[in-house]
């Protein structure tokens, strides 16, 4: 749209057929309007150009119409413009078909109002006051019954309300819950729509109110708050995986992820598939610490085996799989976690040796080996709940029960009963009893069996190792291939020596320690694993591999915390290179500079130019120092006596000197 408009370009606009220009200059010039005169382009005419701004309000709103093509009714006859017109138009193209509807609805009944005002030549107020009562009884004349569908009743009030809203926006003012929002649109376009999603994918946790906001400063014109909140809701129940998933992975793996057929349904026997895997304890036992649960379950009986450790090492993984072999048998596949203790090199040798299938499964999988999770949820909730020590299973249960201690130290009379946490030994015993009632209870995913009775009733059962001595060399601690030296074999600051050793100095072989003896190791060729020897460190021997490496872990501790205590001591002190150099710091404050001229030539005297000194002036250089003559002493001291000598008496007495030398000196040729 043009800013400016001639007389004649006004008056096509008003009447395209038979232009009236006489007509609108009259009438400006008695309403005396503002104007701008500029050069014509006939030879020396001057034309006047009048600004939108400053015409009529009909006459605006009937350019607007025109240039922008839209219906009469969207013009409003208050607050005028083109950006504002605009933004009524798309407004009005955003609205639903029932939303305009309404609105048409609504300036029917106003154009009717208006109409019986005038025919009943009264005041508006008592006229319109008139018309709510007429429009209650259903007999205006020229309304359409689905006007009344619409609105069944309406108020003076109302009306008013419908009079100053299409007088300022339009029919676009008329529009369903316009006027309760602040002058804002009510439905949310498909950018606005995709612009809320994408921040609730990337601020999952983001309030409506804070997508309200970011709404607003974002798009113009921006729905209102019920809308944006409406649409909020509505995306999330139709879209309930999605938005669940973004919110929170773990709840929607938990209560919406798929889980259809039995996770079982190849498990045909007894010790056909194991499931392995470790959890902390939700229990502080009496050091302060909480240990960690190893847990084996077979799938087939849901037999379970659990042990605890200070922490999930490979010692403690392969403990839990001898417990289950000596009772059970050994399985032909285990599905174990992939943590650096389950993948470790001890318990890789394990289920070579004895032939167990190991399936890789995906990263961040706990639904891959579900029975053994499922385990550690029951073993969460009915045992260590009831035990002394017992710390919640969430930063929010811990929470809650630290407010419980508060306010039970604040109301516990004195010598009331304190319960003391268990030692790790004694949790140990206190879970072998509660396997015992376990595996003797009914089982749900057993159809009502306990896991004793169905281990019972299996088809096949797996091969056992009679020999506990046989089995406890398969699962020693395994190291590297090593190589036997003229000493015997170097192990961790050892040296294990035997006689058949002789004979495989220079070769690789393998190591298994013995579990209970730090000083014994079993010794297999690295290349055929075949059994060589028993290979001993005296040093050792005796001592439980477990207290060996604690006291050696204990030592190094030792020595590190020593260490930091030293490093401790020397940062008290100066730094050495700021104590050797302290003499030399002070021979330099005292040395005197021998005379240096100054540097003088074509490059250096307009460096000079440019720093602000001119070429010529010497003030700015240096003087030049005074020559130092230094002062001989008179006397000198002889160093073997106190007594002082002349100069004269010192060189005499080194020519003499020099002369013995001389004659002392072997004579050449």
């Amino acid at each position: 749209m043009k800013e400016f408009y001639t007389v004649s370009e006004i008056a096509k606009i008003l009447n395209p057929l038979k232009p009236n220009t006489r007509a609108l200059e009259i009438r400006f010039n008695n309403e005396k309007r503002l104007y701008r005169e500029i050069k014509g382009q006939g030879p020396g005419g001057r034309k006047r150009i009048f600004a939108l701004k400053d015409l009529p309000p009909e006459i605006q709103q009937k350019i607007i119409r025109t240039e922008l093509d839209c219906r009469p009714d969207l013009v409003p006859s208050k607050k005028i413009s083109e950006g504002r017109v605009k933004a009524l138009m798309a407004r009005w193209d955003r609205a639903s078909e029932q939303n305009r509807r309404h609105a048409e609805g609504r300036l029917l009944i106003l154009k009717a109002a208006e109409g019986f005002v005038r025919n009943q030549k009264s005041k508006r107020t008592a006229g319109f006051e008139l018309f709510s009562f007429v429009y209650r009884e259903k007999e205006v004349p020229d309304l359409e019954g689905w006007v009344y569908k619409l609105q069944p009743k309406i108020s003076p009030a109302t009306i008013r309300r419908f009079r100053k809203q299409y007088r300022e926006n339009g029919i676009a003012g008329l529009l369903t819950k316009y006027g309760s929002n602040g002058g804002r649109g009510g439905a949310v376009t498909p950018e606005q729509r995709i612009f809320v999603v994408g921040h609730l994918k990337a601020s999952p946790k983001i309030r409506p109110a804070h997508i309200y906001k970011i709404l607003c400063k974002s798009f113009d014109p921006y729905p209102s708050r019920s809308s944006v909140y409406r649409f909020i809701k509505k995306w999330k129940k139709e879209n309930l995986h999605l938005s669940t998933i973004i919110e929170d992975p773990r709840r929607w793996k938990n209560n919406l992820m798929p889980a259809f057929g039995d996770a079982a349904a190849d498990v045909l026997w007894f010790c056909h598939t194991w499931e392995m895997d470790s959890t902390p304890a939700d229990v502080i036992t009496s050091d302060g610490k909480r240990c960690a649960v190893i847990g084996t379950i077979d799938v087939f009986s849901r037999r379970i085996r659990i042990i605890v450790a200070p922490t999930s090492k490979s010692l403690a993984i392969a403990a839990c799989m001898r417990n289950a072999i000596i009772d059970w048998g050994i399985p032909d596949r285990i599905k174990k976690d992939n943590g650096r203790d389950y993948t470790s090199l001890h318990i890789e040798a394990i289920t070579t040796a004895l032939n167990i299938e190991t399936p890789p499964l995906p990263k961040y999988t706990p639904e891959k080996k579900p029975f053994i999770e499922r385990l550690f949820w029951t073993f969460s909730r009915e045992f260590e709940e009831l035990l002394p020590g017992y710390c919640g299973h969430s930063v929010a249960d811990r929470m809650t029960m630290r407010e419980q201690i508060t306010w039970a130290s604040k109301i516990m009379e004195p010598g009331s009963v304190v319960e003391v946490p268990l030692t790790l030994q004694e949790f140990q015993l206190a879970i072998d009893q509660w396997i015992g009632v376990y595996e003797r209870s009914p089982h749900s995913g057993l159809d009502g069996g306990s896991p004793i009775d169905v281990a019972k009733e299996s088809t096949s059962y797996p091969p056992k190792i009679r020999d506990e001595r046989v089995l406890d060399v398969l699962l020693a601690p395994i190291s590297r291939p090593r190589i036997v030296g003229k000493k015997g074999i170097a192990f961790e600051g050892a040296h294990f020596i035997a006689p058949e050793l002789v004979n495989h100095v220079g070769k690789r072989v393998e190591l298994r320690r013995d579990l209970d003896n730090a000083g014994l190791v079993f010794v297999f060729d690295a290349t055929k694993k075949t059994f060589l020897c028993q290979a001993k460190d005296e040093a050792l021997e005796g001592r439980s591999l477990e207290e060996y490496l604690i006291a050696k872990k204990r030592h190094v501790k030792a020595l590190k915390n020593k260490a930091k205590a030293l490093e401790t001591l020397g940062l008290a002190n100066r730094k050495p290179l700021q104590i050797l150099l302290e003499d030399e710091i002070e021979h330099r404050e005292i040395k005197v500079v021998q005379f240096q001229a100054e540097a003088d030539n074509k490059a250096i005297r307009e460096a000079r130019r440019a720093v602000g000194q001119s070429p010529e002036d010497k003030d700015n250089l240096p003087e030049k120092p005074a020559k130092v003559t230094p002062i001989k002493p008179k006397r000198t001291i002889d160093p073997l006596s106190d007594s002082w000598m002349s100069e004269a008496e010192v060189n005499a007495e080194f020519e003499e000197i020099k002369n013995k030398s001389a004659k002392r000196m072997p004579q050449i040729g």
